[in-house]
């Protein structure tokens, strides 16, 4: 199998330097899941990692049962699709971060595919036939889950995540290592914990606390609103000339005790942005979401103080629903080091 640096696992064509694979052929358990490692490839361009992740086939099997076809269609706010993502095992994504003898190197890119086994199809092929519904036939591996499959070995009645990971060199080459060690994070999982509503005009004379408990842990928070400002997003750098966008929303201050990171928490308008438009007056599709993210980037004009802003509107608005989110880490950090075996090919 020919692997190329920054080459997606989807792509069949590789570009540049072919790689030299060396066999890792490693098991460990994440929190019980199990991660195999068959073989790192090196190259002056850089280094690919291939892992393949199992998914449990019970859990799989019931949250397919649960969120049935009919189930996942009718999802219609945040909260919904918070919730189906938390319980959905296929979307238990991470990060590696990857050193060869103990230099560590620079991520690149990763992307990914699964392997679903027979027992899966049977279930989405039984769901499609209930529903009449007439592609069925659809349902099927794609021709790189089957290469990687039996490049691999792995066995083809369990649910498999492979992932390919891209490293560049941080300092010269190095192609004769002679141990690897890798540290998995787990991306988070995000819950909204509750709701509350603010209206303009207010004050930092009026703050308004509320308690608020941490979804899985229990952990109680307490959220001081200190006042909200009708302000306006500087996106004059990102729009498109032929599009007007919204640029109209309330920014809300606030602060939180005990403290804890933005990367944990956060304070989310509950409605979308307006969509842009274009110079017609004609709407467009386009996603303006894009500007209030970029919005976030900014820092309170107080130091003691954090920042939440509402979706992005065309008039100013006055009344805002909020939604209170925790991001989650599914899985505590993991490092693993193993010692290189070369099968050069």
């Amino acid at each position: 199998m020919d692997i190329y640096h920054n080459q997606s696992i989807h792509e069949q064509n590789g570009h540049g330097e072919k790689l030299t694979p060396l066999t890792v052929n490693q098991t460990f358990f994440w929190e019980g899941q199990e991660i195999y490692i068959p073989a790192v490839y090196l190259g002056k361009a850089g280094v690919v990692l291939d892992v393949c992740a199992k998914i449990s086939l019970k859990a799989m099997t019931g949250f397919l049962q649960k969120w049935n076809q009919a189930r996942r269609l009718s999802l219609k706010t945040p909260e919904d699709y918070e919730q189906m993502e938390a319980e959905n095992p296929t979307a238990r994504d991470f990060n590696i971060e990857m050193s060869l003898d103990k230099i560590p190197l620079e991520n690149s890119m990763s992307s990914s595919l699964y392997w679903y086994p027979p027992s899966i199809f049977q279930l989405l092929n039984e769901e499609s036939a209930a529903e009449e519904r007439t592609n069925a036939q659809e349902n099927k591996n794609s021709p790189h889950a089957e290469k990687l499959m039996a490049a691999y070995d792995c066995d083809r009645e369990c649910l498999w995540r492979i992932s390919r990971h891209s490293f560049d060199w941080n300092e010269a080459p190095i192609l004769s290592p002679q141990n690897i060690s890798l540290t998995l994070r787990a991306d988070t999982l995000s819950m909204t914990a509750g709701h509350f509503t603010t209206d303009f005009p207010c004050d930092y004379r009026n703050r308004k606390s509320l308690k608020i408990l941490q979804p899985v842990t229990g952990k109680e928070y307490t959220l001081t609103l200190h006042g909200c400002e009708q302000t306006k997003a500087n996106i004059n750098d990102i729009t498109d000339k032929n599009l007007i966008y919204p640029e109209c929303l309330l920014e809300l201050s606030y602060t939180i005790s005990p403290q804890i990171s933005r990367e944990f928490f956060d304070i989310l308008d509950c409605n979308e942005s307006e969509p842009a438009r274009t110079r017609n007056g004609d709407e467009n599709t386009c996603n303006s979401g894009g500007a209030t993210a970029i919005f976030l980037a900014g820092k309170s004009a107080r130091k003691d103080f954090q920042t939440a802003v509402s979706s992005l509107h065309f008039t100013p608005v006055t009344t805002v629903r909020w939604r209170i989110v925790f991001h989650m880490k599914p899985k505590e950090d993991m490092q693993v080091t193993f010692e290189l075996n070369y099968v050069t090919s």
